[in-house]
């Protein structure tokens, strides 16, 4: 099997800004994200306090601080109608949209790679737990249940070991693919999947 490293890498570029662009454009449809104001208020005056606070000495203390808790608590609180929307935007395009191509997004269509079943029939299934770590849908799943699920206190320590989680995620997938002889990453190896040129 042909490595198509730079394809791969392209077609999720372009992938990934398509969702950012639909993402967006639903996101600001008020009827559907009714604390976009909320939101953005709340992260401008995060920015403010984040930029007036940072110097080398006192990162620890910043992020320990109850009011960064607060804000990213606040942050993600009245961000949560965009993380829904962006989850479904992201499971539709990449998990229904892809099989229904037999393989394809907008980015692999331009590119001329396809997603094929190592077993050699693709389902859905495939295309889930590919997007389960690529994607991130586990990891925006698992940040939408914390914020419903956890006292305010404890939300800032819970999130930034998903984010952790879900850095060290793509750190690995994206190392596997640029250096596996047969480019396949972890969400590959999990669903069962190659990536490979199309005809």
């Amino acid at each position: 099997m042909q490595k198509v490293t730079f394809r791969r890498v392209m077609a999720y570029a372009i992938d990934m800004l398509i969702v950012l662009i639909i993402s967006t454009a639903i996101s600001n449809i008020k009827y559907l994200n009714p604390e976009m104001e909320k939101y953005e208020e709340t992260y401008d005056s995060y920015m403010e306090y984040v930029n007036n606070g940072v110097n080398d000495n006192n990162i620890s203390s910043l992020i320990n601080s109850n009011e960064y808790k607060d804000y990213t608590y606040k942050i993600n609180y009245y961000g949560r109608y965009s993380s829904l929307i962006t989850l479904i935007v992201t499971f539709l395009y990449f998990v229904v949209f892809q099989y229904n191509t037999k393989g394809y997004t907008g980015g692999k269509r331009m590119l001329n790679i396809k997603v094929e079943a190592i077993d050699g029939k693709l389902k859905i299934k495939h295309f889930l737990l590919r997007s389960l770590i690529i994607n991130e849908l586990f990891t925006t799943s698992l940040t939408i249940l914390a914020l419903f699920l956890l006292k305010k206190e404890s939300f800032s320590n819970v999130q930034m070991y998903i984010e952790l989680l879900n850095m060290a995620l793509l750190f690995v997938t994206f190392g596997m693919v640029l250096y596996r002889k047969d480019g396949r990453g972890l969400h590959d190896l999990f669903a069962g999947t190659k990536v490979v040129k199309s005809n």
